[in-house]
């Protein structure tokens, strides 16, 4: 019973942790974004709602194309107990540069394509493999 009860814990603490990931990366992508057209809020007074919202719905965009790279960074990472930061951020980057993929249908991104926005989704993807690693990474693979 105990080992169950642990199991359904880590179960849990993975849950949350891809939660906050795809959190930290919306919260990324959005500063990213307000900050280059000049309008990031300065304290936290001045954040405004749709700045909130713009948050919200660009970490439920994230999930639809990342929970299955996801599902298999955060495999890999628990069968190979990889509790270190540096492949939980290789792994996010990993996560966002299938999910782009998944996105673009399987076509590699092409000549054409913004380079800075890739860099971007790929920065906010290892952002959220540090927070993932924060919470739920560093007890990797102990069940």
């Amino acid at each position: 019973m105990r080992r169950l009860l642990r199991a359904i814990g880590r179960l849990f603490l993975i849950l949350l942790g891809y939660a906050l990931a795809l959190a930290a990366a919306a919260v990324f992508l959005v500063a990213l974004s307000y900050g280059e057209a000049g309008v990031l809020p300065r304290t936290a007074d001045e954040i405004t709602p749709g700045l909130a919202a713009a948050t919200a719905v660009l970490a439920l965009q994230l999930s639809a194309f990342a929970f299955a790279p996801a599902v298999a960074a955060i495999l890999f990472a628990e069968l190979f107990a990889r509790r270190d930061w540096l492949s939980h951020a290789v792994l996010g980057a990993a996560t966002a540069l299938g999910g782009m993929l998944m996105a673009r249908g399987g076509a590699v991104p092409g000549a054409s394509e913004r380079w800075d926005v890739n860099a971007a989704l790929i920065a906010a993807g290892a952002v959220g493999g540090l927070v993932y690693w924060a919470l739920a990474g560093r007890a990797a693979g102990r069940w």
